[in-house]
């Protein structure tokens, strides 16, 4: 009589937990992995506001940027930079930005996933994207 060889419940109970595993570990790499990317990408985001923000303030006597926060002059206000501006990128961005007076930042909503942002802190004047 022949014995017929096979794997017994074991055996494959423990080669769909390794199999699990390494899923588990693969699914949690790649999230991180593409939370990285998008808080890179709105730090782009950000930077490139910054820099429209600061054009605007070198060519507009309104406004200047300091590390004290947005300086306005007389009753000009943070909506008043995008209603004045010939900038269209500036214009578009009006939606996205944020200025919080008190905290001297500026936050910057990305436009390719609103749940991440870049937050431009005028007092040591970085720009750093986050998950919001």
């Amino acid at each position: 009589m022949t014995k017929k060889r096979a794997f017994t419940l074991v055996e494959l109970l423990v080669v769909i937990a390794i199999v699990a595993i390494l899923a588990v570990a693969g699914v949690v790499g790649y999230t991180v992995f593409v939370d990285k990317a998008k808080i890179s990408n709105a730090e782009t985001e950000g930077n490139q506001a910054k820099s429209l923000l600061e054009a605007e303030d070198m060519l507009n006597n309104n406004f200047e940027i300091t590390t004290d926060g947005i300086v306005f002059v007389g009753s000009y206000s943070f909506e008043d930079i995008f209603d004045d501006t010939d900038n269209e990128e500036l214009k578009n961005l009006e939606t996205k930005i944020t200025y919080l007076a008190v905290d001297k930042k500026i936050t910057i909503v990305s436009t390719s996933d609103p749940s991440f942002m870049a937050v431009w802190d005028l007092t040591n004047k970085t720009v750093k994207g986050q998950k919001v």
